[in-house]
């Protein structure tokens, strides 16, 4: 997901008149420098296979694969190799049978493919003051349509895409739906970016919630919903310290708690329960300047609360509010429990596990039981740690002949990690049970007929069971496509089928 933030930020210093031009090269360009076979066994059927590795004479950057034909949507860098100051790089549909690219084009420093949709794709150059947003057809690269906005999402379903855009300095603005086929705008509705945007979830197939100046809903067929007003950044902050520019100081808000029976959610104001239709159930009101980022917890009959005493401004971290845990009825909204925490300054990451609330601030870890909130173990860590809670079936360890699920190991636990990456299995009661050296750490990040795919910032493994699948080792970029294993290094795609 794109940073919205950012975009708006970029937004408010000059609106978006600037077109983005393409030219379409001629046809069969020629992107390839060779091909090779490559012979693989596959470990988990025994049999070998015969995998295909492409070169091709620029930096492979992203690619797509063309869903109504064979061919490959791929996006080069440097293609100025002549001029170091020429960033430029190139979009074209690659022809692999043929060996050939069907079409090719130049495009911006930072454009970027977004999706695709029956025989057209879509591609956003993203530069310094203009965000414009092409469609392209796929059969011989041509321009079909362009528009000088962000999409910000897109509905294959409903055929529709939905862009933001700001329409003065004032923060005043608009939300566009508009129609992939033809290009037009289908609906319009206002809307307020005195904060940007920060971001989106799907409530369902056809409706999104959207926060900027509190929360939207918009229904993408119509663009009808509601709007719940409340303060989730701070415009003209200035922070204390050095730095005694202006700012917007944003993320002043909680994850959202989706329910039933409705929506829960903790800005810099307030705590709040909202039904689907935009009812509020019930507030509560934070003292002044002391709610900041945040995260939210639902356990039978109660929410807990961590606020964090943190925002950001441009992703950097600045200590804002205080740090403390607070409990709410979930019926009615009446405070149960209210605690500064003591242990830090700030904090970095909090989580519920067998019913325990463990807390990581710059100082110490800590766990408290529920519901009573005691703090029942802490432990000291060093300020550079970070603190993450790993579902077992998603982290893997790597031992010398297999990739086996941390819960297997260990059952239960919790993972903080060191700055060096490494890992520490901790039990309930912070007592260390095992260090692992970040080399063996391994999450999976896709599945397919079988096969799991297990990656690092390093390498990825193929895996069948807890077995290594391939006697090759895949870059941390390898994906499933149909029946094949791909990865991309630098200039060059492997294409390996795995069929079981």
């Amino acid at each position: 997901m794109r940073n919205f933030r950012d975009v708006f930020i970029a937004f408010t210093l000059l609106l978006l008149t600037n077109m983005f031009s393409i030219s379409v090269k001629a046809q069969g360009v020629n992107v390839f420098v060779k091909d090779e076979s490559v012979a693989i066994e596959n470990l988990a059927t025994g049999k070998n296979s015969t995998a295909t590795k492409y070169y091709f004479s620029d930096t492979i950057a992203d690619f797509m694969f063309d869903d109504s034909s064979d061919n490959i949507i791929f996006q080069f860098k440097n293609r100025g190799k002549q001029d170091p100051r020429d960033k430029r790089g190139s979009v074209g549909s690659i022809d692999l049978g043929n060996r050939k690219a069907n079409w090719l084009f130049t495009y911006g420093e930072n454009a970027e493919l977004l999706w695709q949709y029956d025989s057209c794709f879509f591609i956003l150059n993203d530069e310094i003051d203009r965000y414009v947003t092409t469609v392209i057809n796929k059969k011989d690269g041509s321009r079909k349509f362009k528009w000088n906005l962000f999409l910000n999402y897109w509905n294959p379903e409903e055929q529709i895409a939905i862009a933001a855009k700001l329409e003065d300095e004032k923060s005043a603005g608009k939300i566009k739906g508009i129609d992939i086929r033809t290009g037009k705008t289908k609906w319009s509705r206002k809307m307020r970016f005195d904060y940007g945007l920060q971001d989106y979830i799907e409530l369902n197939d056809t409706t999104l919630l959207f926060t900027a100046k509190g929360l939207y809903t918009v229904n993408v067929k119509t663009g009808k919903g509601w709007h719940y007003d409340t303060r989730i950044a701070i415009r003209n902050y200035e922070p204390i310290g050095s730095d005694r520019n202006i700012h917007l100081l944003d993320q002043l808000l909680s994850n959202l708690i989706i329910e039933k029976d409705g929506l829960f959610f903790a800005s810099a104001e307030n705590i709040s329960f909202l039904s689907y239709d935009g009812t509020l159930n019930w507030a509560q009101k934070f003292p002044p300047k002391t709610a900041s980022s945040s995260q939210l917890f639902i356990s039978d009959t109660l929410v807990y609360m961590v606020n964090r005493g943190v925002g950001y401004i441009q992703e950097r971290t600045v200590s804002y509010g205080k740090p403390f845990i607070a409990v709410y009825n979930r019926n009615n909204g009446q405070q149960l429990f209210y605690q500064i925490i003591e242990q830090g300054k700030f904090v970095k990451k909090a989580t519920v596990l067998d019913n325990k609330l463990y807390i990581i601030t710059d100082k110490s870890l800590l766990a408290f039981n529920l519901p009573e909130l005691k703090c029942i173990y802490q432990r000291a860590v060093d300020s550079t740690f970070s603190c993450a809670n790993f579902s077992g079936d998603s982290v893997y360890i790597s031992t010398d002949l297999e990739y086996l699920a941390l819960d297997t190991l260990y059952g239960s636990s919790i993972v903080v990690l060191d700055k060096s990456g490494n890992a520490l299995v901790l039990s309930s009661d912070l007592k260390t049970i095992a260090t692992i050296e970040k080399e063996k750490l391994f999450y999976w990040y896709d599945k397919y007929n079988g096969y799991t795919l297990l990656g690092n910032q390093n390498e990825s493994v193929l895996t069948v069971g807890s077995k290594k699948a391939l006697n090759i080792k895949l870059s941390s970029l390898a994906f499933f496509n149909k029946n094949n294993i791909c990865d991309i290094k630098q200039n060059e795609l492997l294409v390996c089928p795995i069929d079981r």
